[in-house]
């Protein structure tokens, strides 16, 4: 694909070397000459009791979600790492139960495939998307296309919220995906996000912003349109895909991977930076947006409440994994330089170089206890299927802390029985940026590797304000008989500027195998089941508490199951 796209009145792209080769390049906005309002009020209390959002839950019709989009013909890399034992850095983990590494583990299942049925009008939806953030003691999950809110000790505070009815999205027209929710300590605001198309040809993102502290208050909704219209490699309309949210002193990111919707065909990252003052202000507002030559590439979030980078007049920094594009082991780390220029007539600077860490590379499917469920069953399934590691990618969130970035993302190796497994690749970025540059190099890194016959799947990073924080990630193994063995949900505990590794807990045990309609082909031997396509990690900003989402397999005598699926969230709150 051609590396240097054109926005209408915008300048070329200012690039003149790969990616994947050090370099500084600055990309020239288009700032859109579009106003965008508030569409909407909502107050969420009051909508959750609503007949609009019983409406909404009633008729509203998800489906199965495409297969993971990938920018390349060829799909995701296939290269196996050396035996883990063999690699530097590795930690090779037992597994243990909650509370083995010192610190105070509990946690609460949050949403359920049998839980959204009965409001869904037995529709169901796999695999489970999720946002997560928390503050004063309060959760709120989003998954799919439903938001709740709990208290930190599982009690729930509402029922079940239609993002239709929040964003005000006709469910018959309209088409939602890949939800987040962050919450922003400086502005004490919740933010929350979610991809929009509707049959009109409006492509972008929703966005609703809480007036107040209070997460059951009020809220301005907003939708920001991915101006697919204007770039020319969309050829009229682009699928803003796989939205990734981060914030720093001055502005709200969204960055997405767009497709075209004529040709299908990968395009390039579109990141858009809205002014934060005008968001929790109600006010309109005009945003600047880039395209980025990469896939997934992942805004910043402060580890520590208000922890920006605040030289050139603010300063937020990006990573992505570049070897699901352009199949290199590089990383590479963005700059957006004078943020509080976003919004105004004079657009910041996007830098950008590489730096190399420990090696990675794409995922393989996880193999899990061959039990098969009562749907498999039913279509005649000898086997159960295999799970979906994803992508390669730091989509699990990456951290600001003290000058670095840290991040996790899932590779494949090959374990001490010479099984193809899923480990986790950690890293954290030194960087540090001027006016006309930014340098990234490597601190300390490793590979967090599970006991033979277990992959780790869709980590995603919580980072505490002294540094200490938590990995976590769904466990599954091929022995359900042992913990974890079922895909469950797992952490690992770091200290952020030291080192990660210690015991795997397991904290949100499986209770059988996945037996969902997406991992089969029929009768006979399974396939390959959609998992989540990402999980969420926080920290309350106020009691300093880390929290972690990610899919595991609740017990259907509990929480009971759907009837096509059987997937659940489990929410670890780590004090």
């Amino acid at each position: 694909m051609s590396l240097k796209k054109w926005l209408t009145g915008a300048s070329a792209l200012a690039l003149t070397t790969l990616p994947g080769l050090a370099m500084a390049a600055s990309y020239a906005p288009h700032i859109s000459s579009m106003t965008v309002t508030p569409v909407t009020t909502v107050n969420l209390a009051a909508l959750a009791k609503s007949a609009a959002n019983a409406r909404a839950l009633a008729h509203s019709s998800p489906f199965q979600l495409q297969p993971l989009r990938y920018p390349t013909a060829d799909g995701r890399p296939r290269a196996v790492h050396p035996v883990a034992g063999q690699i530097p850095n590795t930690r090779i983990l037992a597994l243990g139960q909650a509370n083995t590494a010192g610190v105070t583990v509990t946690g609460f299942n949050g949403s359920y495939d049998g839980q959204l049925p009965a409001v869904l009008n037995g529709e169901e939806l796999e695999p489970p998307d999720q946002g997560l953030a928390a503050a004063r003691n309060v959760v709120v999950e989003d998954v799919n296309n439903v938001l709740q809110i709990f208290q930190s000790n599982g009690t729930a505070l509402t029922g079940a919220i239609s993002n239709f009815a929040l964003f005000g999205v006709n469910f018959n027209s309209g088409f939602l995906s890949d939800p987040h929710v962050e919450f922003d300590p400086d502005t004490q605001r919740w933010f929350i996000e979610e991809l929009v198309q509707t049959n009109s040809g409006f492509n972008g993102f929703a966005l609703a912003v809480s007036q107040t502290s209070n997460p059951l208050g009020s809220y301005y909704v907003y939708m920001i349109d991915d101006q697919g219209a204007n770039i020319s490699g969309c050829n009229g309309s682009c699928l803003p895909d796989y939205p990734q949210p981060g914030y720093d002193k001055n502005a709200f990111y969204i960055d997405a991977d767009l497709f075209s919707n004529t040709t299908g065909q990968f395009v390039d990252a579109g990141l858009y930076a809205l002014p934060k003052a005008a968001l929790i202000a109600g006010q309109s507002f005009t945003y600047d947006y880039y395209i980025v030559p990469e896939f997934v590439l992942e805004p910043a979030i402060p580890a520590r409440p208000n922890d920006f980078a605040t030289a050139n007049s603010g300063t937020e920094y990006f990573e992505t994994a570049q070897n699901i594009l352009y199949g290199t082991n590089t990383l590479g780390v963005y700059a957006l330089i004078d943020t509080a220029s976003i919004g105004s007539t004079t657009p910041p600077p996007l830098l950008s170089t590489t730096v190399t860490p420990e090696a990675y590379t794409g995922t393989v499917p996880a193999t899990e206890p061959n039990d098969v469920g009562p749907y498999g069953q039913s279509l005649g399934a000898t086997t159960s299927p295999q799970l979906d590691g994803g992508y390669n990618a730091v989509s699990g969130g990456v951290k600001l802390y003290r000058k670095g970035l840290f991040a996790a993302l899932a590779t494949a190796t090959t374990d001490a029985k010479g099984l193809p497994v899923d480990e986790i690749a950690w890293f954290k970025v030194h960087v540090s940026a001027t006016s006309s540059a930014v340098t990234a190099g490597m601190g300390v890194q490793g590979y967090i590797m599970p006991p033979s016959g277990y992959s780790l799947l869709y980590p995603t990073v919580a980072l505490g304000m002294n540094g200490r924080g938590a990995i976590g990630c769904t466990v599954v193994g091929l022995n359900g008989n042992n913990p974890g063995g079922y895909p469950s949900t797992g952490i690992v505990m770091f200290k952020g500027g030291h080192h990660a590794g210690g015991t795997l807990m397991v904290t949100g045990q499986g209770n059988a195998s996945d037996d969902g309609f997406t991992g089969y082909l029929g009768a006979g031997p399974a396939g390959v089941g959609r998992w989540g396509d990402y999980g969420s990690a926080t920290i309350d900003p106020v009691t300093g508490y880390a929290y972690l989402a990610n899919e595991y397999i609740p017990n259907a005598s509990v929480y009971p199951r759907g009837t096509y699926a059987n997937w659940g969230t489990f929410v670890t709150q780590v004090k």
